[in-house]
């Protein structure tokens, strides 16, 4: 569905306005037709949730988040009342970049406990998810140069298997791996048995974007919704997507994501006549709506309430898509959302504009969401 010819008019100094509501139900449409199998532009990836611990009782293992500039790896314990402690942990600020599937393979190896036998990888790169041998979740790579990264070789492979393979070669050392994306181990680190998976939603809103949700206890849907195209792009925005690396693909997040709204002030500054011309980031736009009070400031400020408006229209199509629930529970990661300038408190705002009730959505954080989620993942704790 595409908005209407009522969008409204903008004076040269305005920013286009989207038609939200149009987004809105074209989402909430798309989500309705992926549901049931048909083809969409959202690749609407199913994740299949087993449920069953892989770890015993008072077994040590390992969780590494790997994501495109930083890490996280902690060594845990499954304790035989289900719940799990944290034993050591570290953040890496700075990854290396990996140039082979043997460097990330290093990586790995390098940051696992020799004792451990089970071992869960928050990877936050594209996936298609399937069970392993031993009912674990696993995912074979889609793509292989992302994200800085060259993983060429670990196109088409299972990601699991070839770390199990790995420790086999290197320690003739039987390992079993999970692997999850980063969306799936947020929602899943909020999850648990007592709680309704239904009423759960995850949102990454940093330099990328994505949105995930269980469609039924057993399936976390990974939306991948910064590849939603049910809406007509802003001229800025048109000439982002044609000067990318893949025009036509992942409209919506070159719409929105932090990765993208500098380039929207640089061509819209250059337009105008507006200083500075050239910003290198969203931390600088951020700077510039922050403390600039001018026509530069008014843009910046107006650039980040339009990503949050079009971030509410996605959430407003998923909360009818899931029936206008009296309560959702969304675990929010992600710098943009949290500290933009303005940026939580124009997206609620623009929910209700668009019928979500004020009392209707509850945003949290979690701390170390990404190794809690893949332990629920390897503990079944789901």
């Amino acid at each position: 569905m595409q908005p209407t010819s009522d969008t409204p008019a903008h004076t040269p100094d305005q920013l286009e306005t989207p038609d939200y509501a149009a987004i809105r139900d074209s989402f909430s449409e798309e989500l309705k037709l992926a549901a049931q199998g048909q083809q969409t532009s959202l690749p609407f990836v199913r994740n299949p949730i087993s449920g069953k611990s892989l770890v015993s009782p008072g077994e040590i293992f390992e969780a590494l988040v790997i994501g495109g500039t930083n890490a996280e790896a902690a060594t845990l314990r499954y304790n035989a009342d289900g719940t799990i402690n944290i034993i050591d942990y570290a953040k890496y600020e700075q990854l290396p970049k990996f140039d082979s599937t043997d460097s990330l393979l290093r990586f790995v190896d390098q940051h696992v406990d020799d004792i451990a036998t089970n071992i869960g990888l928050n990877f936050a790169f594209g996936l298609r998810p399937q069970l392993g041998d031993a009912g674990q979740i696993d995912g074979v790579m889609l793509g292989g140069d992302g994200k800085g990264h060259t993983l060429e070789d670990l196109a088409g492979k299972s990601v699991g298997k070839s770390v199990e393979a790995c420790f086999d070669r290197l320690h003739h050392r039987a390992v079993t791996v999970s692997v999850a994306n980063d969306i799936v181990c947020l929602i899943a680190s909020v999850a648990g048995k007592d709680v309704d998976s239904s009423s759960l939603v995850a949102g990454i809103v940093g330099t990328g974007y994505n949105m995930a949700f269980f469609l039924d206890p057993h399936t976390i849907i990974n939306v991948q919704a910064g590849s939603f195209n049910g809406f007509k792009p802003t001229e800025s925005g048109g000439i982002i997507d044609r000067e990318s690396s893949n025009p036509g693909r992942q409209l919506f997040e070159k719409a929105v994501a932090g990765g993208e709204l500098y380039k929207h002030y640089n061509l819209l500054a250059g337009q105008r006549g507006l200083k500075p011309e050239h910003i290198h980031s969203t931390k600088e736009l951020a700077d510039i709506a922050t403390v600039n009070q001018g026509k530069e400031g008014d843009l910046a400020r107006s650039l980040f309430e339009r990503s949050a408006g079009l971030l509410a229209a996605q959430f407003a199509g998923l909360y009818n898509f899931k029936g206008r629930p009296q309560k959702l529970t969304a675990i929010m990661q992600g710098s943009l959302f949290w500290e933009g300038p303005g940026y939580k408190e124009a997206f609620v705002h623009k929910l209700e504009e668009l019928g979500v009730p004020a009392e209707a959505v509850v945003f949290e954080t979690l701390e170390r969401s990404g190794i809690i989620g893949i332990a629920k993942l390897i503990t079944g704790a789901l």
